[in-house]
């Protein structure tokens, strides 16, 4: 996994709340293990499900783990005897399911009690998902072109990934409604106005700045790490600008506080996507057009901007200008990484299991682990 270095704010990270919880000794069976309890939420693409057994003085010839009905991860003894214990995990992406769904994992294991004496054992345990997208437009951004704006084309693509969308479109939105919104965003879009670290909001001289969003990811996330963060809010993994030079640096990064999930991945499948220059309103739905679909199609974060490029390349070649960016010298064809870069996790997925590469799962939606 390919991470921009980030500048982190002062924090003292503990970072032995990612040690692996082993089977205990006593004989049992436990989802997700024998120590950790269920996530408070599922959400994103990168969630865990795990189960856990210990024979009762004999071995376990198989197991089986599900989420709801789907087969994730499975083991078969090879021979006469299997292991004592095992340990199975899968990660999966929950907007296969709806916001709001409580989702079952379950667990299964043929225990051959004392080594003789076959048992199937089962355990089972469920959370709900938390997949949210606060979507923002100016009131500024009026379509020219025959096409519905920006806004209009991510709802209709965000909604048909699984994400329950709220729409903010020409509502006066504050500094106030983004921070109310981030208790529940998944991810964030905004097609408005900005400068470096800025994002300008519906409301004249009450932008949201960078460092605001730290101030508020702290009470938002509480004690502890996702999924297990002590207030039950998801953390903010994805966040889209379709601003003017929002992206100018890494500052946005801080929507990710507290950086790290409880499995001791960091900064793992979270990324900011942005610009560095002066946009067009006339753009953002071609821009969202072209963006969107990548991401529906199981595209990774740094291939959907890669796909940008390559459309602005094309149309520059035929001597069009479809997607465009001022960075001072005037008006042009997007061209390089540097006009829309991509910070934190490159291989961030919107939708399809999370692989940390631009690989799409075998499975398309979960992988065992």
């Amino acid at each position: 996994m390919r991470l921009f270095r980030l500048l982190l704010p002062s924090a003292v990270i503990a970072i032995s709340a990612f040690a692996n919880s082993q089977p205990s000794s006593t004989p049992g069976i436990w989802v997700p293990n024998s120590t950790e309890g269920m996530p408070k939420y599922w959400t994103w693409t990168n969630c865990r499900a795990s189960g856990s057994a210990v024979s009762n003085a004999g071995y376990i010839a198989a197991a089986w783990l599900y989420v709801d009905t789907q087969l994730v991860n499975s083991f078969q003894a090879d021979g006469e005897w299997g292991p004592m214990s095992i340990n199975l995990k899968a990660m999966w992406d929950s907007s296969h399911f709806t916001n709001g769904a409580a989702v079952v994992a379950t667990f299964t294991i043929l225990d051959m009690e004392y080594g003789f004496w076959p048992t199937l054992k089962t355990k089972t345990g469920f959370t709900t998902v938390k997949n949210r997208v606060p979507i923002y437009e100016h009131h500024d951004a009026i379509p020219i072109r025959p096409l519905s704006d920006g806004i209009d084309v991510a709802e209709t693509k965000i909604g048909a990934m699984g994400y329950l969308t709220h729409k903010h479109k020409w509502d006066r939105w504050a500094n106030s409604t983004v921070e109310a919104d981030s208790y529940n965003a998944t991810a964030v879009y905004t097609n408005t106005h900005g400068a470096a670290s800025t994002i300008g909001t519906d409301v004249s001289g009450n932008p949201v700045y960078a460092s605001h969003v730290y101030g508020w990811r702290l009470p938002i996330n509480g004690t502890g790490f996702p999924p297990y963060n002590s207030t039950g809010n998801p953390p903010t993994n994805y966040v889209h600008m379709e601003n003017c030079n929002s992206n100018y640096n890494n500052s946005f990064t801080q929507w990710f506080w507290p950086y790290y999930n409880h499995y001791g991945g960091y900064v793992e499948d979270q990324a900011v996507f942005g610009y560095t220059g002066l946009t067009d309103w006339h753009d953002n739905a071609v821009m969202a057009l072209i963006e969107w679909p990548e991401l529906i199609n199981r595209k990774t974060i740094v291939q959907m901007r890669d796909k940008l490029i390559t459309v602005s390349l094309s149309s520059k070649s035929l001597g069009l200008s479809y997607v465009r960016i001022d960075k001072g010298a005037g008006w042009r064809c997007i061209e390089f990484d540097t006009d829309c870069p991509v910070y934190g996790d490159q291989q961030t997925r919107f939708k399809g299991v999370y692989t940390g590469t631009n690989t799409v799962a075998p499975n398309d939606w979960w992988r065992p682990l």
